[in-house]
């Protein structure tokens, strides 16, 4: 397993059924470092990932005429609506991002790994998804 896909805090991915108990209810609601972003989050992080015009689910790049529109995504929303925290985001086009289901979250984990992996968190994103994370999942146009 590449660098046994450790987050930005050096957990391995193999190792997140052990930073939180097993029963969800007894989970926090929110870690303790929660901090509600504000737009300009979400604009630097468009900004940056706009550059590489790549959608992390299909790899289609974005269109210059603008056929082909990529959008932030939201790894999980909360109760009381979606939480923009950059460890929750990642970049689809639209086409994706209008037909994603609940089997992609183990692609889109990786790419956020992948691409992302300053702002990877496994024990955040375990706690914001509600559920225990499924296995990683390599996206078909990846070639490792």
């Amino acid at each position: 397993m590449k660098e046994h896909y450790r987050d930005r805090r050096g957990i391995a991915y193999a190792d997140r059924h052990t930073l939180v108990s097993l029963c969800a209810a007894d989970w926090p609601k929110y870690p303790p470092r929660v901090r509600r972003d504000t737009h300009g989050e979400q604009r630097a992080f468009h900004g940056r990932f706009r550059v590489a015009r790549c959608c992390w689910l299909c790899g289609v790049a974005q269109a210059t005429d603008c056929s082909r529109q990529h959008e932030l995504h939201h790894l999980a929303a909360g109760s009381r609506g979606r939480s923009h925290e950059r460890e929750l985001f990642t970049y689809l086009c639209k086409e994706c991002h209008q037909n994603i289901t609940p089997d992609d979250l183990g692609k889109l984990l990786w790419a956020k790994w992948e691409f992302d992996h300053e702002y990877c968190d496994w024990e955040f994103l375990t706690i914001r998804h509600g559920h225990r994370l499924p296995d990683l999942e390599t996206p078909s146009w990846i070639d490792i």
